[in-house]
């Protein structure tokens, strides 16, 4: 399975973009994920709350048009992605509808979380 690695930091420079990669490549190994060296995107001194950063834009725009599918972004954790409340969500869902999923290595018992953290929640009767 393809996987792709996104790294963000606001303020920690390079070396906390570094172990975060190290630690996702750890991920992808230990699940039977190839993860290429083109397929690693980072947002160095970005902040999560713009979902600005051109890291996450080529990511999207490799998910969606490149020539290899891509089945899982790997991060830290999905704050990686962003911080903004109604972007986030949407992000998420996007992803989910182009059959990615989002792997997070530091709380991977969270993963149904993030499963659901993009449906439409159905009222509680």
């Amino acid at each position: 399975m393809m996987a792709a690695i996104y790294a963000r930091t606001a303020a920690g420079g390079r070396p906390a973009i570094d172990e975060q990669i190290r630690h996702a490549r750890a991920y992808a190994d230990a699940h039977c994920y190839d993860v290429p060296e083109d397929l690693v995107f980072v947002d160095e001194n970005v902040s999560g709350m713009t979902m600005a950063g051109n890291g996450l834009a080529s990511l999207l725009e490799r998910i969606e048009q490149g020539p290899l599918p891509i089945s899982a972004v790997i991060v830290r954790d999905v704050d990686r992605l962003g911080r903004d409340f109604f972007e986030l969500p949407q992000l998420l869902h996007r992803l989910r509808s182009l059959g990615v999923m989002v792997r997070q290595y530091s709380r991977p018992e969270s993963k149904y979380l993030l499963l659901n953290f993009s449906r439409k929640q159905e009222p509680r009767s």
